[in-house]
Formats: structure tokens, C-alpha cells, sequence
């Protein structure tokens, strides 16, 4: 899939709310998952990835893959500019360019001001 694909980007939206879900400490089972979609079986397989996700990036070894929950505790605004980083790519911001680091920079720039 490309980056601007509607599917990539949902994907990788999906990953950033499991993300902040485990590193905030939000616990509740995949079904209380926010999921808002016209198709029920998409919607359920949705919360169950949302679950399963949470499950995995709740163990310490899966979880330090993303240095999330570190960057969290170190610096809140800036692990809170890294998930609008991802959003700006689930709308179809390419990178390379721009490189990571200008994207987050920007963020930073227009966000925490």
C-alpha cells in the first residue's frame, strides 16, 4: 500500500491511538473501543485489532520497540507532537521530504506555542 492510501492511513492512525491508549495507562476491553463505521463486522474487526495491539503493546519488550512511554514520561508535549506527526500522515503528508525530524519540528513550532 502507498503512503496516501486510505487503508495505510487508517492503519497507521489506528497504531498512534493504541499507542497513546498504552502509554497513558487507558485500560477498558477492545469493545469499549470508539469505533464509528457504517460496515459492523469492519467495526468489530477494528476494536479487535485496537485490542489485540493494546495486549501486545502492553508488554514491556513490544512496547519498547515505539520508546513511547519513555518519551511520554520524559516530555508530554512532545510525544503529544509526535501522534499529530502520524495524523499529518494519515492526511497524506509524505516524508523524505520533508525528514522526520522537520515534520516534528514543525509540529513543535505550530503547536506548542
Amino acid at each position: 500500500m502507498e503512503r496516501g492510501d486510505g487503508a495505510w492511513a487508517g492503519l497507521r492512525l489506528l497504531a498512534a491511538v493504541g499507542i497513546v491508549a498504552v502509554a497513558t495507562g487507558a485500560n477498558g476491553a477492545a469493545q469499549d473501543a470508539d469505533v464509528h463505521m457504517n460496515n459492523g463486522f469492519a467495526a468489530a474487526a477494528v476494536r479487535s485489532a485496537i485490542g489485540g495491539a493494546k495486549r501486545r503493546l502492553a508488554r514491556e519488550g513490544c512496547r519498547d520497540l515505539f520508546r513511547f512511554l519513555t518519551a511520554y514520561r520524559r516530555n508530554p508535549y512532545l510525544a503529544e507532537s509526535y501522534i499529530i506527526h502520524e495524523i499529518l500522515h494519515t492526511l497524506g503528508l509524505g516524508e523524505n521530504p520533508p525528514s522526520s525530524q522537520q515534520i516534528t519540528h514543525r509540529v513543535v513550532e505550530a503547536c506548542h506555542n
